[in-house]
């Protein structure tokens, strides 16, 4: 599998299947930030759209240097703000859409669910839901980008150009917070 860099340096010299690459390589990742810091199913297309044509027609700003997820998730959290900013709301989306291969709230593997197990299961998520909304907009993007989106702190630091400290802090936060609201 070639890295990151390689699939770079092959769509500069005009091969879109390394493009593709990418795409496929980010999409479930940057598109799940989207939609959950939007809670807009089509804002976060037009915006992953957006996202990745950036990418197209600023390939040559791109520095090796540079770790490419932390460069994509910079220009996803940008035009995420910009959208916040613009529609004036800070909706969020459920903390599980978009997210069947590994939701928060792991669900039982039985293939039919009793009228029980379904009623608890919709109660323990609009419990999440409720204990995640109580989370600032800071710590639920640090939240986001860590347990969703899978990056290091390292690079949520250097996408929301904060120090690494602060990062940490705003996990803290987020967890403790989060444990407060939810019965572990």
């Amino acid at each position: 599998m070639k890295s990151d860099d390689e699939l770079i340096k092959a769509f500069k010299d005009g091969s879109d299947s390394a493009f593709s690459e990418l795409l496929t390589r980010y999409k479930t990742r940057v598109y799940s930030y989207v939609l959950k810091m939007t809670g807009n199913r089509t804002a976060s297309d037009d915006l992953f759209q957006e996202i990745f044509l950036k990418f197209a027609a600023n390939v040559n700003k791109y520095r090796p240097e540079q770790k490419f997820s932390s460069w994509i998730f910079a220009v996803a959290r940008n035009l995420v703000i910009d959208y916040l900013r613009k529609s004036k709301r800070t909706a969020m989306g459920s903390i599980d859409e978009g997210q069947e291969d590994r939701p928060l709230l792991e669900t039982i593997k039985s293939p039919e669910k009793t009228p029980e197990e379904i009623a608890l299961l919709a109660e323990d998520k609009t419990t999440i839901e409720k204990a995640f909304e109580k989370l600032s907009e800071e710590q639920r993007e640090v939240f986001l980008m860590k347990h969703y989106s899978k990056l290091s702190f390292r690079e949520i630091s250097e996408i929301m150009g904060l120090p690494i400290g602060t990062v940490l802090a705003r996990m803290s936060r987020a967890t403790a917070r989060l444990r407060k609201y939810l019965p572990l």
